[in-house]
């Protein structure tokens, strides 16, 4: 099992609210993109397509999760990853999300957090992540 989305206060000071997010969309293309690139025309530039995808995706016990990723076995570069994640070289995954409502409530805030609570949310993609 892999942790994807935690609720705690991001690096850029904003926090997603684990109960408001919503996978079916997602689940129906559940893919896996490395460093959140994803590209947007056919430009030989291979990191930008997905490397892999992800199953299982649910909320439990308060953070989203998932099984461990599936690599595409056919795509050299998505091999150099599934090695990285293998070895423990690469092990953080980052949600790709569409905010759909978001709060300054002070209640919602958390120690560290300068902005905004993310209360409702879809994910478009997840990634491997530095």
């Amino acid at each position: 099992m892999i942790v994807v989305s935690t609720g705690e206060v991001n690096r850029e000071g904003w926090r997603l609210l684990p109960e408001g997010g919503k996978a079916d969309k997602y689940s129906n293309n559940p893919v896996l993109l490395y460093q959140h690139s994803r590209s947007s025309a056919w430009d030989g530039n291979k990191t930008s397509l997905p490397v892999g995808k992800i199953q299982n995706l649910r909320l439990e016990d308060g953070r989203w999760v998932a099984d461990d990723p599936v690599f595409d076995e056919d795509d050299e570069f998505a091999m150099k990853l599934k090695k990285k994640w293998e070895k423990g070289m690469r092990n953080a995954l980052s949600p790709g999300v569409i905010p759909l409502t978001v709060s300054d409530n002070p209640e919602l805030l958390m120690q560290g957090q300068t902005r905004a609570t993310v209360t409702e949310w879809e994910f478009s993609e997840i990634s491997l992540v530095d």
